[in-house]
């Protein structure tokens, strides 16, 4: 939402949330109240109120001025520097190969920690899966209510959540967010698949156009060949 198509008082505060907590991300926790104020042409005591309530969420925390800061600003009032908070959200980030997995952080300054990379032994492809279930469940438990989503990357398209031409048999046609989704995972967050190949990550049935470059397909999924105008049209 931008703020031309804000049409009462509250969409135009969760419009001006967003563009602060934005703002704290891009500059990493290294930008003053003052600066950000200027940059997002706020009113101060807006910019007062807005911060206060991303605090109050546990979004962001306003810490003192370094020593250089403080000097640049001789004049006026000190001015706190919004940072994210260090127990702020965390999102996980899966890589799915086949033969093995990789698991990541991401906190809310874009700030990434590899957390574990694990082969696939003997077992099969469903095997796999069910590892990394587990493990998933483990971070879970780990992270609690900072934890706000699980991003998968599978290496096959995907439909409707399943994988539908992936390099393993066992793998065609698996719900990849209820096979990793366990009760015993605790609170339940969005896990969301997509595709690491440079296939789109939705089935476009024969003779359907293309929202985007309006590329008609003639063909049917999954695609049979890379020469498909499936794969050929816009991604």
């Amino acid at each position: 939402m931008d703020s031309e198509r804000a049409t009462t008082s509250a969409d135009l505060r969760a419009h001006n949330l967003a563009r602060l907590l934005r703002a704290v991300h891009d500059g990493g926790g290294g930008r003053t109240r003052a600066d950000l104020t200027r940059q997002l042409s706020l009113a101060r005591g807006t910019a007062t109120v807005l911060v206060r309530d991303l605090a109050d969420r546990g979004l962001i925390e306003e810490l003192q001025a370094p020593a250089d800061m403080a000097e640049r600003r001789s004049r006026g009032r000190p001015t706190g520097v919004p940072s994210p908070h260090p127990d702020g959200p965390v999102a996980l980030a899966v890589d799915l190969r086949d033969d093995s997995f990789s698991v990541a952080s991401f906190e809310l300054t874009g700030r990434g920690t590899m957390l574990e990379r694990r082969e696939r032994a003997a077992g099969s492809g469903a095997d796999l899966l069910t590892g990394l279930a587990e493990r998933l469940a483990t971070h879970r438990r780990t992270l609690g209510s900072r934890l706000i989503g699980i991003g998968v990357a599978v290496p096959s398209p995907v439909s409707r959540g399943r994988m539908v031409q992936p390099g393993l048999a066992d793998w065609r046609d698996v719900d990849v967010a209820a096979t990793l989704d366990t009760p015993a995972a605790g609170t339940a967050v969005p896990i969301l698949p997509a595709t690491t190949r440079g296939w789109p990550a939705w089935p476009r049935p024969a003779g359907a156009a293309c929202a985007t470059c309006r590329w008609r397909c003639t063909c049917t999924w999954p695609p049979a060949s890379a020469a498909c105008c499936c794969r050929a049209g816009c991604r």
